[in-house]
């Protein structure tokens, strides 16, 4: 199975290839391993659309400072807390702490290895503590990251109900709401892999009956442009989000307004979602 395979599947299909892996062996962990302290940075492999329970995408701005409060720490005290590693088919992958890991690699210069820490369990335990590491503290997971988290570990079908909020700490009715999406989507939507489906998706579906195609395309938009924003902008727009919306309204009074109207529009939708 080549890497690049798993980095591009979905969420989904990267967990089944990583559970194929898994099964064939390579993932028992020796003596010495379970000990492992440190281990070289380039031997550290992540695969986000799995073990990283953020969406990336929505949270650049946020993800990016926190990266960067991570590379003057690191600066400051010369280490940062282990990272959580995960042995499957004879690699190592980051399940916790990949800002603490992508700080290590930008730091650069002549460390060549860093403090971990070893996981041991099954790969459905990884998953689950994957979520679980992040939703208390550090960069928080927020309520949207916690819902799709909870979502994943629904359609996985290997985690009860009780596991799931333990891990998302999202509520038990919620979780059982999600159960049930999932049942209704499968049955209206059969020719679509319900896991191809993000809960948002699922959320929208189920109330407007609008094709996934339609849905699939503007989620892909939406993605695109936040990316490109993050990129010109590179956190301006949070520092100064007074003369960005200045500008706005000088580049086109009647856009900005529209963007204004359509933010506390959807703000409002996404407080009323159950």
């Amino acid at each position: 199975m080549q890497e690049e395979d798993i980095q591009e599947a979905a969420w989904f299909h990267s967990f089944q290839r990583l559970r194929a892996r898994w099964e064939c062996g390579g993932s028992t962990l020796t003596e010495d391993e379970q000990n492992l302290r440190r281990l070289p940075i380039n031997a550290i492999q992540t695969i986000e659309a799995v073990f990283q329970p953020r969406l990336m995408e929505a949270q650049l701005v946020e993800s990016g400072k926190h990266l960067k409060e991570l590379r003057r720490a690191l600066c400051a005290k010369g280490a940062l807390d282990a990272i959580t590693v995960f042995k499957i088919g004879g690699e190592w992958f980051c399940i916790d702490g990949h800002h603490r890991l992508e700080a290590y690699r930008q730091a650069g210069g002549r460390r060549t290895h860093i403090p971990v820490r070893v996981f041991q369990g099954s790969l459905a335990e990884a998953f689950s503590y994957s979520i679980a590491a992040n939703a208390p503290d550090k960069l928080n997971l927020s309520r949207d990251d916690k819902y799709e988290s909870a979502w994943r570990m629904v359609l996985l079908g290997v985690y009860t109900v009780r596991q799931i909020n333990a891990s998302t700490t999202v509520s038990n009715g919620t979780i059982q709401n999600m159960t049930e999406a999932a049942k209704t989507v499968g049955q209206q939507w059969p020719l679509s892999p319900v896991e191809d489906f993000s809960w948002s998706q699922v959320k929208h579906l189920l109330r407007s009956g609008m094709p996934k195609e339609n849905t699939m395309w503007q989620e892909a938009k939406v993605k695109e442009w936040a990316k490109k924003l993050a990129r010109s902008f590179n956190g301006v727009p949070n520092k100064h989000p007074k003369l960005f919306a200045q500008a706005l309204l000088l580049y086109d009074r009647g856009t900005a307004q529209s963007i204004a109207y359509e933010i506390q529009r959807q703000t409002e939708s996404e407080q009323s979602d159950f």
